[in-house]
């Protein structure tokens, strides 16, 4: 929350701060996860700075003084929000930016694949997976429960997946 207050009174004095849009969004997003039943509203609200940092990016670049790095963090959040909203047609957009801008994050190739498996294109979510898992992500007790691959599960490729995760 301390967090929450400082970027906004940031923001109250320069609107166009990429890196405190993204803090914003992560502070808010965090501050959804952890509460235990938690306002969509702080979700909704963190979706809107990582567009507006994704929109600063796109009308000013780096040669406009924008960082890279601020941008990769908005898109990459922007993919996790809209999926944890159940909207993964908005955030497939966002889960390719990010894994393109990003090749070698696992991060950014799970949350493709969330996106793939929540739009029911099984192929392309194992494709990413095999991508996640060959950059190194071995959290197979995460994938295993995470709701996102629900409709996965029962694929031999998962369980297959899974074995390989446990043994790296």
């Amino acid at each position: 929350q301390d967090a929450e207050e400082f970027a906004r009174k940031s923001l109250s004095l320069n609107d166009r701060l990429p890196w405190t849009h993204a803090d914003l969004g992560a502070s808010l997003a965090e501050q959804y996860r952890l509460l235990e039943d938690p306002e969509s509203g702080l979700l909704d609200e963190a979706i809107e700075h990582y567009e507006r940092e994704v929109a600063l990016w796109s009308e000013l670049g780096p040669e406009g003084g924008q960082s890279v790095g601020a941008f990769r963090t908005a898109v990459t959040n922007l993919c996790d929000a809209h999926l944890q909203t159940g909207d993964p047609e908005r955030g497939l957009e966002s889960c390719r930016i990010a894994a393109t801008e990003e090749p070698d994050d696992p991060v950014s190739h799970y949350n493709l694949a969330g996106a793939y498996a929540l739009l029911g294109r099984n192929g392309d979510a194992f494709k990413a997976l095999e991508r996640d898992l060959e950059l190194g992500d071995t959290d197979h007790a995460y994938l295993e429960t995470d709701p996102w691959f629900e409709s996965i599960r029962d694929d031999p490729r998962f369980g297959d997946l899974l074995r390989r995760m446990k043994a790296a």
